[in-house]
């Protein structure tokens, strides 16, 4: 899945409840700073929460990640997740 396939079913729990989890990554030179260690804690947060991240694998996250990223042209900043 690409960025801009992103999507969210109107039915779904977040969409109607307003459950969600996220995190701030820092990026350096192009790359998320301690990113094994917030996709953790997006993990553990999900479970604590019940939020199904089933559909997503920390592999395909990444790869989102890096292509907003270099999309956006972003040397150092943060991204919100």
């Amino acid at each position: 899945m690409t960025a801009s396939e992103a999507t969210i079913s109107s039915v779904n729990a977040a969409a109607l409840y307003g459950k969600g989890i996220f995190t701030t990554v820092a990026i350096y030179d192009r790359k998320p700073f301690l990113w094994e260690k917030h996709w953790q804690r997006l993990c553990n947060n999900a479970e604590k929460v019940t939020v199904d991240l089933s559909e997503y694998s920390e592999e395909t996250t990444r790869i989102v990640l890096d292509e907003i990223v270099k999309i956006n042209g972003v040397t150092n900043g943060r991204m919100r997740l």
